[in-house]
């Protein structure tokens, strides 16, 4: 349900799903700020994967100046996938930066952080914008870590055949128990996280969920969102005896194929330190499109 709240002349409405509309208007509004400021962003605009899916996650500003009807000025989403960390993206229109309406987005959505319980931030900015370091340093944050969105740029990649015996294909209901365990090892996961995330997808109309197959047994999985203008690629892994053996690049490239034929661009996501898992999205035909900067700062620092 949205709701609204008045600070100063700004008016930020709140809710916790977009409707068609909505995520239009943000993705315009993020479309013209990564042209301003030389990003290139992508927000996943859905609450599926949150803990606490009833939360308010997306707040809207709306900046209120003489007789004429505001229109979006900024956008503030927090991701809530773990239960003591949030991650917050935000995004505010060039004309309308140095008028508190970061501050005011920023501010209502802190009551919902602390009444839900979350004890640290995450804020994501991109290297091309240093300003916004710049900002959350005011608030206490440092810089915490450095990620990759990588575009798929060589089309040529993902048609090449692998020779394994192993096979592709998509997610069934039984395969869930063994592909939560590989996530849950993989990226050092609760069971509970891990399963959220894997029946998330499994069951969402936007997410394409796969899986490899090695002799009758299901040996790694990853999962692709296509609910923006690209696919998403996250959550790649393979079972740990299995891995080395090549086949977290066939799951990568005939996911990436499928994907492909569906929403032309693919991209993903990965940490700037993981130097194994840069090197196989770089063979596959992926390659650096920008820098993710994330600054972090425990909640309780942040004057109320």
């Amino acid at each position: 349900m949205e709701k609204s709240i008045q600070v100063g002349n700004i008016k930020i409405r709140r809710s916790n799903v977009l409707d068609k509309g909505e995520k239009e208007q943000i993705s315009l509004l993020v479309s013209v700020c990564n042209i301003a400021d030389g990003t290139c962003n992508e927000l996943f605009l859905t609450n599926e994967f949150n803990v606490y899916p009833e939360m308010p996650c997306f707040f809207r500003a709306y900046v209120e100046e003489g007789n004429t009807e505001p229109g979006l000025a900024g956008i503030l989403i927090i991701y809530g996938d773990q239960e003591k960390m949030a991650e917050i993206s935000a995004y505010v229109l060039p004309e309308q930066r140095g008028k508190g309406v970061f501050h005011a987005l920023f501010h209502t959505a802190l009551e919902y952080i602390r009444f839900f319980g979350y004890s640290e931030l995450e804020f994501k900015t991109e290297k091309a914008y240093p300003a916004a370091g710049d900002i959350l340093k005011k608030y206490g944050a440092v810089l915490i870590r450095k990620e990759y969105l990588m575009i798929w740029r060589e089309k040529e990649e993902a048609a090449k055949g692998s020779g394994s015996p192993s096979v592709v294909r998509q997610a069934q209901k039984g395969d869930l128990d063994v592909m939560t365990e590989i996530q849950a090892e993989a990226f050092g996961d609760t069971p509970e996280m891990a399963r959220r995330y894997v029946e998330s997808s499994y069951q969402s109309s936007d997410t394409m969920l796969f899986v490899i197959e090695t002799q009758g047994r299901c040996t790694g999985c990853c999962c692709v969102d296509t609910s923006g203008e690209r696919a998403m690629i996250f959550g790649l892994c393979v079972a740990a005896d299995f891995r080395g053996k090549g086949l977290g690049g066939q799951l990568l490239r005939e996911s990436v194929k499928i994907a492909a034929d569906k929403k032309g661009e693919v991209s993903l996501c990965v940490e700037a330190e993981n130097k194994n898992a840069l090197h196989l999205y770089e063979s596959c035909g992926f390659r650096e499109a920008t820098e993710y900067r994330y600054f972090g700062c425990p909640v309780a620092v942040i004057d109320r």
